[in-house]
């Protein structure tokens, strides 16, 4: 017993002194952060709030517990939190209800092991439907008698004329289950990560529905898009293995002004996991951001993200970008490209350019009032390829507070020639 004891203090020690030393090669937080850090567990409460055309206005809140453990920790002085706890209610006027309960605990018994577990449940009475091949999707907007319109004012006036003001929607309902783990490599610079997802999706068509049969719409509607005999429309359960490596140089990923970061994932839904359906996603991103020298107020940022699909996929998964650590919604909408409305282009493949010139024009200790234009382009295909003259842009400007360094406000509008929005929320796109 005494040898096994000694034998597990001396892993213990071991493991101890190869993290004291893959850290050592890692930025620690500022002097005063250090200082200023709590120990133990605390609680704190944040209200949350936001507004974009797709969605309306949103109402939440987020209720936090952190655990920061002691400062003579090794890891203490070089992360915001040893785990963190959140308990999340948010809903929005235009239907969409986001409810999440997060767990996330770095370096899990001093190895540089990341573990993080989502409970969630999504739901949009309004979700967006325009297709979900490339040849709809990237054509022009139709009405029930398959008239185009150039803008998407025209479009949804014609469509209340014709008593189908939901023809473009669906309704949507999403309990999920995932977990994931992410292990450090090379002093942290590199991630490998695997995950597991468990998801039920249930799907709700309007078509010659009223609103005392459904009580969620305001106005009766009679078409819709949204064919009965589409794959997906009985809906079922999407679990999806998935893996995935990072590579990271950001100098600091919430608000990154030098550095760039690689995310290669693999996303796989096969009935072997109790999935309804069976395929495949891949999904690479590249971000990077450049400050110029000779005027450090100004930081150039870009972004890439190229997304194939493979095989028998419900319609309503043809719209996400699956990351190593997210899933996103594209394209079209504040995440991907501002301006035009939310999965207005989708398919089996997808790519989005998003271009930003970040200009911190007034900048008050760890505060920075940020001037932001910003170019967004993207297509939707349905086969292997990547063809730019099919690219759809959009263009605009916005204004980012930054408040302690970490917590981004951003207030972005994007404009083309079908539609335009202007959009309220918090963090940077990319």
């Amino acid at each position: 017993m005494r040898r096994l004891f000694s034998l597990t203090v001396l892993l213990s020690l071991s493991w101890a002194d190869d993290l004291a030393s893959m850290l050592s090669s890692k930025p620690k937080l500022s002097d005063s952060d250090i200082a200023n850090k709590q120990e133990g567990v605390y609680f704190t409460g944040l209200p949350l709030a936001n507004y974009n055309p797709d969605r309306g206005f949103g109402y939440g809140a987020r209720l936090y517990m952190y655990d920061n453990g002691a400062k003579s920790d090794t890891i203490f002085a070089y992360t915001p939190y040893k785990s963190q706890l959140f308990a999340q209610f948010f809903q929005t006027t235009n239907g969409w209800q986001y409810h999440w309960l997060y767990w996330d605990s770095n370096y899990v018994a001093d190895l540089p092991l990341r573990l993080t577990l989502s409970a969630i449940y999504e739901s949009n009475s309004q979700a967006p439907y325009f297709g979900h091949t490339a040849a709809v999707s990237m054509g022009a907007l139709r009405d029930t008698l398959g008239n185009e319109y150039a803008t998407s004012k025209a479009q949804i006036e014609a469509l209340g004329t014709q008593g189908s003001p939901y023809y473009n929607r669906f309704g949507f309902y999403n309990p999920r289950l995932e977990i994931n783990a992410q292990y450090d490599l090379l002093g942290g610079i590199v991630r490998v990560a695997t995950g597991l997802k468990l998801s039920h999706v249930t799907v709700k068509r309007y078509e010659s529905v009223t609103t005392t049969t459904n009580p969620e719409l305001v106005k009766d509607n009679n078409a819709s898009l949204l064919s009965a005999s589409t794959r997906g429309v009985a809906g079922g359960f999407n679990n999806a293995l998935k893996i995935g490596i990072i590579y990271d140089s950001r100098d600091f990923a919430p608000n990154a002004k030098s550095g760039s970061a690689h995310d290669l994932t693999a996303e796989l839904f096969t009935p072997l996991l109790g999935s309804t359906y069976s395929y495949e996603r891949y999904t690479f991103s590249t971000k990077n951001f450049y400050t110029l020298p000779f005027y450090e107020r100004l930081t150039l940022g870009g972004q890439f993200v190229y997304s194939a699909m493979r095989g028998e996929a419900p319609f309503y998964d043809y719209q996400s970008l699956g990351y190593t650590d997210d899933t996103k919604s594209g394209l079209g909408g504040l995440r991907t490209m501002r301006g035009y409305m939310q999965n207005r282009f989708m398919g089996p493949v997808k790519s989005v350019v998003n271009l930003e010139a970040r200009w911190r024009f007034l900048q008050l200790g760890a505060n920075e009032f940020v001037f932001v234009p910003f170019i967004d382009s993207g297509a939707a295909y349905d086969s292997l390829m990547l063809d730019v003259t099919q690219f759809r842009s959009t263009y605009g400007a916005g204004v980012r507070f930054v408040w302690n360094q970490s917590t981004t406000i951003i207030v972005d509008y994007g404009t083309n020639s079908e539609d335009s929005g202007l959009y309220i929320d918090f963090n940077h796109i990319f």
